[in-house]
């Protein structure tokens, strides 16, 4: 149980897979999440 919850809760999301372009798991998901709205733009008719 030792060496499962070392896998899965460390070594597997830090460690970079040929896959993901050699990125970790959690760098990858941080890379392909939506970006947040900074501004709305709202124009008015003069």
């Amino acid at each position: 149980m030792a060496l499962f919850s070392y896998l899965e809760g460390f070594y597997n999301p830090v460690r970079r897979h040929s896959a993901l372009g050699y990125r970790s798991p959690v760098v990858y998901e941080q890379e392909h999440q939506p970006k947040p709205a900074t501004e709305t733009l709202i124009t008015q008719a003069p």
